[in-house]
């Protein structure tokens, strides 16, 4: 059996990956240099220093935000299921040729569904936080 069409292209492919990951080894090596500055800047400073820099007051609606976004992502995914359901794509037996296609569709609507009323209850629960702080 002759592998000769298979030996230089991936002789060729070889080379260069070792190639580009050695450039790209001497391309980051400023960016892990500054990395590690940067690392022990933090580790030196105090708790106290950490909390003006990460507001201590973030985990102040902790429990509004989660409500809202699982209550969104609950109702995109109740919304979802009515849409398919209006559609008819959810009864769909299997043996049929367009089953595949309305699971991708219904995959669409689900997901399409959750990502935007979770994002709906997220917005109105910062606009409620912002009234709160006020």
């Amino acid at each position: 059996m002759d592998l000769q069409f298979i030996t230089v292209p991936a002789i060729v492919g070889i080379i260069f990956y070792f190639t580009y990951k050695f450039i790209e080894l001497l391309a980051h090596r400023k960016e892990r240099i500054l990395m590690v500055e940067k690392i022990s800047e933090i580790s030196s400073l105090e708790k106290t220093d950490l909390n003006k820099i990460f507001a201590t007051n973030s985990g102040k609606f902790v429990a509004l935000r989660l409500g809202a976004a699982f209550f969104g992502i609950g109702l995109g995914l109740l919304v979802g299921f009515i849409i398919g359901n209006c559609t008819g794509y959810i009864d769909i037996p299997k043996s049929n040729e367009m089953y595949y296609q309305a699971q991708r569709i219904m995959g669409i609507i689900y997901g399409s569904c959750t990502l935007l009323l979770g994002g709906l209850a997220l917005v109105g629960c910062f606009i409620a936080e912002r009234k709160m702080n006020k």
